[in-house]
């Protein structure tokens, strides 16, 4: 009776992320739920919570391994964006569980089940043979596709046009084209939105090079 109680159709999306929440906790595992998102401070100020974009639904242990899982809940017809496929798919590629859950079944199969590698988007160099930045293209990428999809989209048409991340004593590291490229000026204006934010990340990069040399 009572797994019937446990299993039954829930109603809405919240309704699912609970009965997996409390299916979860039953067998032994560590489950947490994650909120991301906007929130508004009663003085009517907007702020992000710390988790980034496109972080999993739930997340915990398994029970005795230890084994990190991450669970996308979606209901319905409901899919997973951008970022939430790129997120699990970088979770999975780190060795943790990861995948999406539309029941109660899906989330125990993700957790408890043989393990299966969940792939999303190729956020590799396009280029793929060795280049001097190929590395620091691949960090590239995949920071954008846990960031924006036009910002990943952007970014990858770029270096597939032959761009490559010259050292800048200004910004870490800057984005040079080759003359060939001719629509490099309109298409870098799907940067602009994030032009802050991807400036910290090529100083970070050239941060991270420098202390390896």
């Amino acid at each position: 009776m009572q797994n019937q109680e446990i299993f039954k159709q829930p109603g809405s999306e919240m309704d699912l992320l609970k009965e997996i929440m409390v299916t979860l906790s039953a067998r032994g595992h560590h489950v947490f739920r994650a909120n991301v998102g906007t929130a508004r401070t009663v003085d009517g100020r907007y702020f992000n919570t710390g988790l980034p974009k496109g972080f999993s639904d739930l997340f915990g242990t398994v029970k005795e391994s230890g084994q990190a899982f991450f669970v996308e809940v979606k209901y319905g017809g409901n899919t997973a964006s951008f970022v939430q496929e790129n997120f699990l798919s970088q979770m999975s590629k780190a060795g943790c569980r990861a995948g999406l859950a539309y029941s109660v079944d899906d989330a125990l199969k993700i957790v408890e089940g043989p393990q299966m590698p969940y792939f999303g988007q190729d956020v590799s160099d396009p280029i793929k043979e060795q280049t001097r930045d190929g590395e620091l293209w691949n960090q590239l990428l995949m920071w954008a596709s846990l960031k924006d999809e036009k910002v990943f989209s952007t970014l990858r048409k770029m270096r597939a046009n032959g761009c490559t991340l010259e050292t800048d004593a200004k910004t870490g590291y800057k984005i040079v084209h080759p003359d060939s490229y001719t629509s490099y000026d309109e298409d870098r204006k799907g940067l602009l939105a994030c032009a802050r934010e991807l400036t910290h990340r090529l100083l970070t990069l050239r941060w991270s090079a420098a202390g390896e040399e």
